[in-house]
């Protein structure tokens, strides 16, 4: 029973909560750039809405991996010790803490695990930790001068010599090239966490780290030991996906998403 206790019997751990969100918001991304990819004329002016949700998506993860840090020291250690010395650590720290203090395991920046979670914390510092650029620097690294060429030709000369299409193909190629950069980027994250869970599992048999993080999809879980991380998301995602998508969710979410923007830029425009 006190095994029981240590291990259950906790209360404000949110990890669970943001793991959803993340998710949730990572099929939204997706969802709508495939609806969107079929609709190239609304395909730049909604693409913001797609990054948005991946923000959303790759820093949810960073809160939940740092809420599961939190909360399997306190189990590991207690509540005071943990309050008293690890609660200021980094997420990193915490990683080295439990691998030495619980698995009696040193890890380095070399080892998978230190890597798939400290590049979670980066993309998450980017977006915590935001500052302006020097947009003449931004755009010649993005190869951005050829679609700005583009415009002034078409500009300077007629349009037989140039077809707005051309630029609007440009622009679309350009956004959709990093759109899918940072859809990479959202997934990776989400895999970080499976990585993280098969991790913990290997080295403590108590504590079911997979239930614990993924418990709201269990007929996945039977099979995740039969898996690599990477399988074991891609197949949660493609699942969620393909439900989603058959119940013609697309189409009411593009109206949805077509409305809010309306409400919004009038709001913002007064």
């Amino acid at each position: 029973m006190e095994k029981f206790y240590d291990y259950y019997a906790r209360c404000n751990a949110n990890y669970n909560m943001y793991i959803k969100i993340s998710i949730k918001h990572y099929l939204d991304a997706k969802l709508f750039y495939d609806y969107l990819c079929q609709e190239q004329s609304n395909f730049l002016s909604n693409n913001n809405w797609i990054t948005e949700s991946l923000v959303v998506s790759e820093t949810f993860v960073a809160f939940a991996i740092e809420s599961f840090f939190n909360d399997y020291i306190a189990i590991c250690f207690g509540d005071e010790v943990f309050f008293k010395q690890y609660v200021m650590l980094s997420a990193i720290q915490k990683l080295q803490l439990i691998s030495e203090k619980k698995f009696n395991k040193l890890i380095s920046q070399d080892d998978e695990v230190y890597k798939t979670i400290n590049k979670v914390f980066l993309l998450r510092d980017k977006y915590a930790h935001n500052k302006s650029s020097d947009i003449f620097t931004k755009f010649k690294e993005q190869n951005i001068f050829s679609i700005i060429s583009l415009e002034d030709q078409r500009l300077e000369y007629s349009d037989k010599y140039i077809d707005d299409n051309i630029i609007i193909k440009k622009a679309f190629s350009y956004s959709k090239k990093h759109l899918l950069g940072d859809m990479n980027n959202a997934l990776e994250s989400l895999i970080a966490l499976a990585k993280l869970s098969y991790y913990i599992d290997d080295n403590d048999d108590e504590i079911n780290a997979k239930v614990k993080f993924f418990r709201f999809i269990s007929d996945d879980i039977d099979n995740a030991y039969e898996k690599t991380p990477t399988q074991f998301i891609n197949d949660i995602i493609d699942k969620l996906y393909h439900l989603i998508k058959s119940n013609n969710v697309l189409k009411h979410m593009a109206e949805k998403i077509d409305s809010y923007n309306k409400i919004m830029y009038n709001y913002i425009d007064k």
